[in-house]
């Protein structure tokens, strides 16, 4: 069954569903959203029980985290749960960044919301208890993709690169976004 996001009312209700899911809230994780930077973003700390501030831990590493989705759906507060256990596993702070979605903003627009992410995390890493240097990007699907073209890009730019790509099931290849015959194979997706 094809699901219809060409259809005008699609999109939009699909991400009204996402949205409207409630936030899982972990146990010695705290979560905050931040607006002070250039895109909104979510940060995943370890929590110290007994005092209720966050610690600074895994040596100040960080990863900065993309949401999947197709570039049409979701945003940070989806993958919760993921961001929680790698924080509560490894101690590690993660960021996690809202970025523009297509159809309504093309390429390069969520790529340019990653890389004002990266920058905005690289001039806070130390207000942050984050050192740069140990700084990641990962994501899952889009979110993969979308931080292996941001690992390129600060790359080719000549900054610091990330420490480490972290990209679960990327969305990479597009060499069969053409075929019509795997139109009808009965896809979910």
């Amino acid at each position: 069954m094809a699901l219809p996001f060409h259809w005008a009312w699609a999109r939009p209700f699909w991400r009204r569903l996402v949205a409207a899911s409630p936030a899982t809230q972990m146990p010695s994780v705290a979560v905050a959203e931040r607006g002070d930077g250039p895109v909104p973003l979510r940060l995943y700390r370890s929590q110290d029980g007994a005092k209720g501030g966050s610690e600074v831990g895994a040596g100040g590493a960080a990863l900065l985290w993309f949401h999947g989705g197709g570039w049409m759906f979701g945003d940070p507060r989806s993958d919760d749960p993921r961001c929680s256990a790698l924080v509560r596993e490894t101690r590690m702070t993660v960021v996690s960044p809202r970025y523009r979605l297509a159809p309504e903003h093309r390429f390069p627009a969520a790529l340019q919301d990653a890389h004002a992410a990266w920058t905005w995390l690289q001039g806070v890493a130390e207000d942050v208890g984050v050192d740069p240097s140990r700084v990641a990007v990962g994501g899952a699907s889009a979110g993969a993709g979308l931080a292996a073209c941001l690992a390129q890009r600060v790359r080719d730019e000549g900054g610091r690169a990330p420490r480490a790509q972290v990209l679960l099931y990327p969305m990479l290849d597009d060499a069969t976004a053409a075929r019509r015959d795997l139109d009808g194979a009965g896809h979910l997706v």
